[in-house]
């Protein structure tokens, strides 16, 4: 079963300022508390990951798209072709800490992704997951004026999400979740979740 160690959410002005405060405290966590290997799944060219690699943590990173793998491979993360939605190419309990950075609105089988995460992963081994917000303020306000909102598509082609979240949402949506603390800012563009096992 995976338990909520913690769970952070940040918000700034623009959604580059907010990734980068947010990948910034995911670097701290993982770099300073994981003595073992990390999985990031969708780690498309490894900018995220090249960061633990450069402190000295062995990097997997599995994604869909070859050519990003091809760069993410050049800055160190070791590599492997697949799809996060499928059997993850690894061995149980492989894996102290997996990283999951805005992929699980893309999936269409999130119970079976999370299965596969909890496999891979180590027995107190941390879940780090981020997501697009529904509720953030600025959807809100689209909603009130009458906008679409953002991260909501409207077609089933490319790289669209299947399904959107709210902070809670994701956490209520798998019945093995439980929460340690409780996420109190639904307004914020990219909750993170910080879950152990």
């Amino acid at each position: 079963m995976i338990k909520i160690n913690k769970i952070m959410c940040l918000s700034s002005r623009n959604s580059s300022e907010i990734r980068d405060i947010r990948w910034k405290r995911i670097i701290n966590l993982v770099s300073k508390e994981m003595p073992g290997n990390v999985l990031d799944i969708g780690c498309s060219t490894g900018n995220i990951s090249s960061v633990l690699v450069e402190n000295r943590i062995k990097v997997f990173g599995v994604d869909i798209v070859f050519s990003k793998l091809r760069h993410a491979n050049r800055k160190g993360i070791v590599t492997v072709l697949g799809d996060a939605s499928k059997r993850l190419p690894y061995k149980d309990r492989a894996f102290i800490c997996v990283l999951a950075g805005e992929i699980i609105e893309h999936i269409i089988d999130t119970d079976c992704f999370l299965d596969e995460i909890n496999r891979v992963l180590m027995d107190n081994g941390i879940l780090v997951i981020t997501i697009p917000n529904l509720a953030n303020l600025e959807n809100r306000i689209r909603l009130l004026i009458g906008r679409y909102p953002i991260f909501v598509d409207y077609t089933a082609r490319g790289d669209n999400h299947v399904r959107v979240y709210t902070g809670r949402a994701l956490i209520i949506k798998k019945g093995d979740f439980k929460y340690k603390s409780t996420p109190v800012a639904l307004f914020h563009l990219y909750p993170i979740h910080f879950l152990k096992k």
